[in-house]
């Protein structure tokens, strides 16, 4: 199976309204998996990752084919929280994650490499 890769990061927080409408919320936690944190970032998914529906959907605020959002780190998995509610959140879970690496920089990000 093929691993696909999800580049992240470089997001920072700002103040002020016109917020985001998140859609997850702990019932998308597996039982037994525990909520740890989340982050304000950019997610570059991988060509193929989502539908062609969704390429060129950035009405979230997408800066150059990255989309912006909030990283859930899960115990048992990170979550990408879209602030375009065309796109769906995806979640990786760390069972499948075969490499995760910085990739420095301005802004602190990574990239992961997962086979689901």
């Amino acid at each position: 199976m093929p691993s696909d890769i999800l580049s992240s990061g470089g997001g920072a927080a700002r103040g002020g309204g016109g917020g985001a409408q998140h859609r997850f919320s702990l019932l998308h936690l597996d039982e037994g998996e525990d909520y740890v944190a989340d982050f304000v970032g950019l997610c570059k998914p991988p060509c193929g990752a989502l539908p062609d529906i969704y390429s060129g959907a950035v009405g979230g605020g997408g800066v150059n084919g990255k989309l912006r959002g909030r990283l859930r780190l899960l115990s048992r998995s990170l979550v990408f929280d879209p602030d375009d509610v065309a796109v769906p959140l995806l979640k990786f879970p760390l069972v499948a994650v075969s490499r995760l690496d910085a990739t420095g920089g301005v802004h602190a990000a990574f990239e992961l490499v997962c086979s689901r």
